[in-house]
């Protein structure tokens, strides 16, 4: 986690200290605004107890706010263009900025960066189907995959001059190539062709399972190696026949491990259906993905710049990073499943999945002087984000806070049914809480209050 500190100023602070401190100008060009050296700038930050910065400390200060203003437009524009280059001319900042934030934000980048975008090459299944139905009435005959083939061949573009789409598109797209033509409507062969058992769905899946039990995406010697022992997956060589390239599946596997869907018209990214629809059902709206263990050595951003705020944030930091991994841990041992935000997703520290229950979690650090705040901010980001996947998935919302907040916030989250996970009583009150997941509804719709735990108020389950 980086932590990037706001700058303070004060309303009676000289224009040329805000230059310095908000504009990010360096001690050179304070000084010919000023019409000083940068010398006598420097006195004038010492004479008021400020350490100047070193032109690589303003540098970097300079490309954290560019880099912060455009995260969500060079998010976005990676996952449409997969290439660093056209990223950083689309957003216009240096390419070594948008790499780096890249290689921080988005898991297993290089994945891809290896499949080129080629914008012609999207297709709507209907796309598709038109070009299916199309073949079968100028083949004659029950349309089989290298008939497709052989008409896509003769008929190399479409009528706006896209390139046909192949067999493999289709099949990939739908799953099988007997799921494609039975999308279009038309007959299959009863059967034909390579071993059944497997299909493009069957072959993307194995992949996914590979990268999810090996924890990185699998190379095909990797994967060779892994399948010898999983030998109900489809091997290497009939993966590879099924679906083409290595880099293409593994660029469809990877939106599924990541909880990351690029775009389905695009040829090279498309997910099988049968897959999407899976995803579906067990992950909702595909905000989440495996858990992700904290960072507890967290280092925050430029320590000497900010060397008054530097310790007690970094303690913020690695605290944070503590209780969370706390609750996955005690979560996990009581068999819940722990899952992440995707970059897509709501930005939740944690979401808990058991049976029919599901649990986001906000972890706050705090201490004494900041507690009340911390417990406000928790408040409004964890309904907001139970408000945000409640749509694909009934949730309950938690805090998990290092302090115990008092009577009256623990109150407050009773009536208002907000789970409430204290780091040193954690183990307890997460039992607590999972026993009285189940609790009573008032005709109101409401949680029932249920007899509060010695010296704190009850921990509920909202609805």
């Amino acid at each position: 986690m980086v932590l990037v500190l706001p700058v303070r100023q004060t309303p009676e602070a000289p224009e040329w200290l805000r230059l310095y401190r908000e504009d990010l100008l360096t001690l050179d060009e304070v000084g010919l605004v000023e019409g000083v050296t940068r010398e006598a700038i420097r006195r004038r930050l010492r004479a008021l107890g400020i350490s100047p910065r070193s032109l690589g400390e303003t540098l970097d200060l300079r490309r954290l706010r560019a880099v912060s203003e455009k995260a969500t437009a060079m998010t976005e524009s990676f996952l449409r263009l997969r290439d660093l280059d056209e990223v950083a001319a689309d957003v216009g900042l240096q390419r070594s900025w948008v790499a780096r934030f890249i290689s921080e934000t988005v898991p297993d980048y290089a994945v891809l960066t290896r499949v080129p975008r080629l914008g012609a090459k999207r297709y709507s299944n209907e796309e598709l189907i038109g070009c299916l139905q199309a073949a079968a009435v100028a083949e004659g005959r029950t349309l089989s995959a290298q008939a497709y083939q052989r008409h896509a061949i003769q008929n190399p573009r479409l009528e706006d001059g896209r390139p046909a789409p192949g067999m493999q598109v289709m099949a990939i797209r739908f799953g099988s190539w007997r799921s494609a033509l039975e999308a279009a409507g038309l007959p299959a062969n009863p059967h034909s062709g390579q071993d059944k058992r497997f299909d493009e769905a069957t072959a993307v899946a194995a992949v996914i399972s590979c990268w999810r039990e090996t924890g990185r995406p699998p190379t095909a010697a990797s994967y060779d190696e892994w399948q010898r022992s999983q030998e109900i997956f489809p091997s290497g060589s009939t993966v590879r026949n099924l679906c083409g390239s290595w880099n293409a599946l593994l660029l469809r596997a990877w939106q599924m491990v990541h909880g990351i869907e690029l775009d389905q018209h695009d040829s090279e990214t498309s997910v099988p259906e049968p897959i999407l629809r899976a995803r579906e059902v067990v992950e909702g709206s595909g905000g989440f993905v495996p858990y992700v263990s904290a960072n507890e050595g967290a280092d925050v951003e430029l320590p000497h710049y900010f060397a008054e705020n530097y310790a007690g944030n970094e303690r913020a930091v690695r605290s944070h990073a503590r209780i969370q991994n706390a609750v996955a841990v005690v979560a996990e041992a009581m068999g819940f499943q722990c899952l992440s935000s995707s970059i897509q997703g709501p930005r939740f520290d944690l979401a808990l999945l058991g049976g029919s229950q599901a649990f986001i979690v906000e972890v706050k650090s705090a201490s004494e002087s900041n507690i009340e705040h911390q417990m406000r901010m928790a408040l409004g980001q964890v309904l907001k984000y139970c408000h945000s996947v409640r749509n694909s998935l009934p949730v309950r919302p938690v805090i998990a806070v290092e302090i115990f907040p008092g009577e009256e916030w623990s109150a407050v989250l009773n009536e208002l049914g907000v789970g409430l996970l204290v780091e040193e009583s954690m183990v307890t009150d997460f039992e607590r809480f999972v026993q009285e997941a189940c609790a009573p509804i008032t005709e109101s719709g409401s949680v029932m209050p249920v007899a509060p735990a010695p010296g704190k108020a009850a921990i509920p389950v909202a609805r």
